[in-house]
């Protein structure tokens, strides 16, 4: 029987836990936030319906590309920094695109669907690397929170636009807190 592991390897699996379960939750909500608002930014911003039907389908377009260059890009700069910058380019789309009208829309919906993409190709990679005989449950937690925060951001997206000094682009703009907890909790991985 092996020892127990010494407390800083335990700590650094925690944080290394918490940094993914975070991450997964990055990976949905600020999609999921643009369905309830659709309408009130096609109103803002005079978007016809091809034009709103692209803002939602560029994630999805974005990922089928993306996913196929990510695995590379991840194993020759590594899992861990590819990682940190799909968290910044999450969070720095997240903020376009609720501050910089009309084009952040645009430009941080692209980021930050890049940065999902490559977070969702390379994330089972890194759990299956760093947690192989718990790999399934740590999945499992991670795409818990995904779902969780995917609900949530939807669920919240018409209430925190609704609230005297907001709009819309606060239901977009709010989940770049996320981004940024999560960030500063990834870091210390990049090491």
């Amino acid at each position: 029987m092996l020892p127990p592991p010494e407390p800083s390897v335990r700590r650094s699996s925690f944080v290394l836990a918490a940094g993914i379960v975070l991450i997964g939750a990055n990976l949905r909500a600020p999609i999921t936030v643009l369905g309830p608002v659709l309408t009130d930014i096609q109103t803002t911003l005079h978007l016809d319906g091809a034009a709103a039907g692209l803002l939602n389908a560029l994630p999805l377009l974005l990922f089928a590309v993306l996913s196929l260059i990510a695995p590379g890009i991840g194993r020759r700069y590594g899992l861990e920094r590819i990682l940190a910058a799909a968290l910044g380019a999450i969070l720095v789309g997240t903020l376009l695109r609720s501050l910089w009208l009309p084009a952040g829309l645009w430009i941080g919906t692209i980021l930050l669907s890049a940065g999902i993409a490559f977070g969702n190709v390379l994330l089972p990679g890194l759990v299956k690397r760093d947690f192989p005989d718990r790999a399934a449950g740590m999945i499992g937690l991670y795409a818990a929170a995904m779902a969780g925060m995917a609900g949530l951001s939807a669920g919240l997206a018409a209430p925190i636009a609704r609230l005297p000094f907001a709009d819309w682009r606060w239901s977009l703009g709010a989940w770049a807190l996320l981004s940024l907890v999560t960030l500063i909790v990834w870091l210390p991985q990049t090491r």
